[in-house]
């Protein structure tokens, strides 16, 4: 990812992590954009609700994957935004849970998060932002 990748996807990385320098083993987005499924062309974020899933799941599934990726590819950095629901089905706004979960904005660290050695999370979400960057074990900022 560059910059304008970044940008793109509504992360002011200098509000979010202003000494961030892009480290040589890769920076990687998580996104949860819905596809369209004749084109496979992101579509945004859409809440979707799985009978008999309840969101902590969701989050240990999601945790899962991402330190599965980072384990194959040893990332040194993910981005990622809490994307505005617009639909109003969800009772908590992501940036609550993704804060919680990482431990920011007054939050203790969750189970999930805390277990991970070297990992740090960044967001702007304490000024009205809602992007969020996690630097790895494996991030080096010369």
């Amino acid at each position: 990812m560059s910059i304008h990748d970044i940008s793109s996807k509504g992360i002011n990385l200098p509000a979010v992590h202003p000494t961030f320098i892009f480290p040589e083993n890769g920076v990687w987005a998580i996104v949860f954009d819905s596809l369209d499924p004749d084109t496979v062309l992101p579509m945004g974020y859409k809440h979707v609700k799985h009978v008999g899933l309840a969101s902590g799941r969701v989050l240990c599934y999601v945790a899962s994957t991402i330190f599965d990726h980072y384990s194959i590819c040893h990332a040194g950095a993910y981005f990622f935004t809490a994307a505005i629901e617009t639909e109003q089905l969800r009772t908590t706004d992501l940036s609550v849970i993704y804060s919680r979960a990482l431990g920011l904005q007054g939050y203790r660290k969750s189970k999930i998060f805390s277990r991970l050695t070297g990992w740090k999370a960044y967001s702007d979400a304490q000024t009205g932002g809602r992007g969020y960057v996690i630097t790895t074990g494996c991030y080096r900022s010369a």
